[in-house]
């Protein structure tokens, strides 16, 4: 019943998408060349570079982590199934809430530092679930916590990340690089999930967890270090071929990067992919 539940819930969601109509503009004319132009400018761009390597990190260990987790869970935790899901669903509460304070969080502290904090509190938390041992109340809490904070970290970073790189990416160039950037970013999604089945089948469970949640953390080195942190606000638009200056002079008010992260949650379809 909860599958059919579920399935229930999409077909819902896929009703109102029916209701939407956006004007687009007209489709460029497809031509032989487009997805190597658009992985040439992701690496050529200082921050979209940066953002490809954190989030394709985070990406291999949060599969690697979730292929064995509810066996983990079940198994070596001994939770039911009435517990697991009290679990999972912290992770919904804190989605919801880490979407809805996303603004202030940006208002604050500007969009790079948002960035930065979002990847930390997606992948730190979650480090408490191979360290979870005991009483039950205790390694509920401890599950509870780390996916209701992971959870609100990954929308936190979903919006302010996709923001930027809607910002960054020239109109002309906008289908070009975020399809090779998905691509080649979702591509490490089975990786990490073979890498998971695999790690825990030779190492056990508690011992690939601990592989997967630590190396997770290092998505942090990658944005940390970079233009991204230093960036206040969203950059102005460029043309075709521009680099425009993420933490120079042309910058977009701090208020357009508020309005632009609410906005960009559909547009950057949950790139980080908690679940």
């Amino acid at each position: 019943m909860a599958l059919v539940a579920d399935a229930v819930t999409y077909c819902w969601s896929a009703l109102w998408l029916t209701r939407i109509r956006p004007v687009e503009p007209a489709p460029a004319r497809p031509v032989k060349g487009h997805f190597t132009a658009g992985i040439r400018w992701v690496f050529a761009q200082p921050v979209m570079r940066a953002l490809f390597a954190a989030s394709a990190t985070v990406q291999f260990c949060n599969f690697a982590f979730h292929t064995i987790f509810v066996l983990y869970a079940t198994r070596e935790l001994g939770l039911s199934p009435g517990l697991l899901g009290l679990v999972l669903s912290a992770g919904a509460i804190g989605g919801l809430l880490g979407a809805a304070a996303t603004s202030r969080i940006v208002v604050r502290v500007g969009v790079g530092p948002a960035i930065v904090a979002g990847f930390a509190l997606f992948s730190v938390p979650l480090v408490l679930v191979p360290l979870a041992r005991g009483g039950e109340p205790f390694v509920v809490a401890l599950l509870f916590t780390a996916e209701f904070v992971s959870c609100a970290g990954a929308m936190l970073v979903d919006i302010t990340s996709g923001s930027l790189q809607m910002a960054l990416i020239p109109d002309a160039l906008r289908s070009r690089v975020t399809g090779a950037f998905r691509t080649l970013n979702h591509g490490f999604r089975p990786l990490g999930a073979l890498a998971g089945g695999v790690l825990g089948s030779a190492l056990g469970l508690r011992p690939t967890l601990w592989i997967a949640t630590v190396g997770g953390t290092f998505c942090v080195l990658w944005v940390i270090r970079s233009a991204v942190s230093r960036t206040r606000a969203l950059p102005v638009a460029a043309e075709e071929g521009e680099r425009p200056e993420v933490a120079g002079a042309k910058e977009a008010p701090v208020s357009a990067a508020v309005v632009s992260a609410d906005g960009a949650t559909a547009g950057n379809g949950s790139e980080l992919g908690k679940r």
